[in-house]
């Protein structure tokens, strides 16, 4: 029995994960909001009924609002959960989405941008 609790313990660490940001964008790709927004089609309303509330409102010089959602996901590497070991080297791979939408003044998307970058975070002595 002490076995079996051991492995989900260990099981359980290891596919820890960590996600912070606007979690409507964790299935999203840019081929999956292509579709979802139209350029001079889709409203203000539609966006945010699709994605909830922005993390950022932002105006242009000609007052033209600007959303921003983000999202990130990291995983842990398994030397983390390594005693002692995480001291001297540990890290993430990281997943950040960001999505920007660019309203006119009749609040229709008139520009976007969607974009998925990976990278890996170190930390420990050695790093």
């Amino acid at each position: 029995m002490k076995n079996i609790a051991f492995v989900i313990i260990i099981i359980s660490l290891l596919t820890a994960c960590v996600s912070s940001g606007n979690k409507h964008l964790q299935n999203h790709t840019e081929a999956t909001v292509s579709h979802q927004i139209l350029k001079g089609l889709t409203k203000k309303t539609e966006i945010n009924r699709l994605f909830g509330e922005p993390d950022n409102v932002g105006f242009t010089d000609s007052s033209n609002q600007i959303w921003t959602y983000k999202f990130e996901r990291a995983v842990p590497h398994f030397i983390n959960f390594i005693p002692f070991i995480r001291i001297f080297s540990s890290g993430a791979d990281v997943t950040a989405k960001e999505l920007v939408i660019m309203f006119d003044r009749n609040d229709v998307v008139s520009e976007y941008s969607m974009r998925e970058t990976s990278r890996e975070v170190k930390a420990g002595i050695l790093h």
